[in-house]
């Protein structure tokens, strides 16, 4: 067993799965891996220059509240249930 992980947007109440990149939802399991959550998270919370190419999800979390919220934290709640998953 273990402590499982989320990456979640508290303001655009989304968060990353994990089971979508095909990794676990252990932290370990999810990032230092290529196309893995930490690889999209960086995406994602990336603040795109001018006069590069934007696409869907580059820059897309950039300003937002983004914390890694896990199964075993009892002192964390998620304001609204994040309910959207990327």
């Amino acid at each position: 067993m273990g402590t499982y992980w989320l990456a979640v947007n508290l303001d655009k109440r989304e968060f990353l799965d994990p089971s979508n990149f095909g990794f676990g939802l252990k932290f370990r399991e999810q990032v230092g891996f290529g196309l893995s959550v930490s690889d999209a998270l960086a995406l994602l919370i990336s603040v795109p220059q001018e006069g590069e190419p934007r696409d869907v999800a580059y820059g897309r979390w950039a300003g937002d509240r983004v914390v890694f919220v896990s199964d075993s934290n009892n002192v964390c709640r998620i304001p609204g249930n994040a309910s959207s998953q990327i």
